[in-house]
């Protein structure tokens, strides 16, 4: 079975555990109904952004959705990835209070998507074995001195 059609097979029964049809899916994710049939029938492949929504809508993981397993081992919560104390934490930076600040106002949707760019930024970061940015300047760098760090 090709990953296509299989993922659509997956969607397929991931919709009808759910509490939504087809049609309420395509509305919330604001795609046609007809791309949506499509993804089921293994036509068409949604791109990263719906996929995951998909997955936080159904109550999936992307592995399943994409090849029917589960992840071997979930990521261990933040508190055991994280090199630091809670107290730690506190006073925030202004820099970092502005970043909360503005994402408070984000609706549940953009929330989501910056919750998934911060684990697959961290989750890079602790694969390459570097730890945390500390509060003396670790994680102080330009943007421009960042990214020409990280890819360089």
């Amino acid at each position: 079975m090709d990953v296509l059609t299989g993922f659509g097979g997956r969607l397929k029964q991931a919709v009808k555990e759910s509490p939504y049809t087809q049609k309420q899916l395509s509305e919330i994710i604001l795609i046609n109904q007809d791309t949506f049939t499509n993804y089921v029938k293994g036509k068409s492949f949604p791109d990263i952004k719906i996929l995951l929504e998909l997955c936080q809508l159904l109550n999936k993981t992307p592995d399943w959705l994409l090849t029917g397993e589960e992840p071997l081992q979930e990521n261990p919560p933040v508190k055991e990835q994280a090199n630091y104390q809670t107290d730690e934490l506190w006073p925030l930076a202004d820099d970092e209070r502005n970043m909360l600040l503005k994402y408070r106002l984000f609706d549940d949707r953009d929330q989501y998507d910056v919750k998934e760019m911060i684990d697959i930024k961290y989750n890079r970061m602790v694969k390459r074995g570097k730890s945390c940015g500390s509060r003396n300047g670790g994680g102080k760098k330009s943007r421009k001195e960042a990214s020409t760090k990280e890819y360089a």
